[in-house]
């Protein structure tokens, strides 16, 4: 099998835009909360309220050549959040 999925979460607990940010999107899938969500360029930018989200990657291995970094910032000053266990 080709295909990758990583899974992740990410606590909220000031809702506002938060980006998605990969160094690379070549073979990359993004789902926020089981929905696929779209890629603009190497970001996702997308508005969450607060509480417990389920970040889901997947990667094919076939295509992508690099390894995937992905990161979170604050799309607004208002957001406040954190990459959580749960």
């Amino acid at each position: 099998d080709d295909l990758s999925i990583i899974r992740t979460h990410l606590e909220v607990s000031r809702a506002g835009n938060v980006v998605f940010a990969f160094n690379d999107t070549v073979g990359v899938t993004l789902w926020i909360d089981g929905s696929p969500t779209p890629l603009s360029g190497n970001m996702a930018n997308v508005k969450l309220d607060a509480g417990h989200h389920q970040v889901t990657v997947a990667m094919s291995r076939k295509v992508r050549k690099q390894n995937l970094s992905l990161h979170w910032k604050a799309g607004d000053s208002n957001v406040r959040a954190q990459w959580s266990t749960r």
